[in-house]
Parts: structure tokens; sequence; C-alpha cells
């Protein structure tokens, strides 16, 4: 029950940054930086959270790789169908980043 419990504060605080970045898209003067940093957060958070609602423990970390790889390795719903990007191809509401 921890673990859910978890997964769904992840989710809430992964909506905060989502928020964020909606209104940072609308934003000319927004930073590029702070537009990565919530992205990033936001998917480290979403991937901790899915890990969390399937009774995965996973390590400290901010690399979302190494998250991805575990959800991959546990066969997580989703985890399958999503692929790892380079940094130059990354890609993000359609904008090269």
């Amino acid at each position: 029950m921890a673990q859910l419990e978890a997964a769904r504060l992840l989710l809430a605080k992964a909506r905060q940054d989502e928020y964020v970045l909606e209104q940072f898209a609308a934003d000319a003067q927004a930073a590029d930086e702070t537009f990565g940093f919530h992205a990033q957060q936001a998917a480290e958070k979403l991937l901790k959270a899915a890990l969390s609602a399937g009774g995965v423990v996973y390590p400290r970390t901010h690399r979302l790789g190494e998250l991805l790889d575990l959800a991959r390795d546990r066969d997580l719903a989703g985890a399958g169908g999503v692929r790892r990007v380079a940094p130059a191809d990354a890609v993000c509401g359609g904008v090269s980043l």
C-alpha cells in the first residue's frame, strides 16, 4: 500500500511539472533550460510512479534511461513502446531541443 501511495504522490508532482510546461510553452521568454528541467522532472516522476505502482523498488537516480530500462525489465505497461532517444535528437512537444 505504501508504494501505491508513493505512486499517487509522484503522479501529483508530475502534474505540477506538466502545468509549468504548459505555461512555458506559451511564453517565448521562458528559458529553454527551465523548460527542459521540468520536462525531465515530469518524465522521471512518471517513470518512478509506474515503478512504484508495479511494486518495484527503484534506485535513487535521475537517469531516465536507467529507470526506463528497469520498467522494461519488469514488463510494466507502456514501457515496451518507449525507446531511448539520443539527447541531440530529443523532441518535446514537436520542438527539437
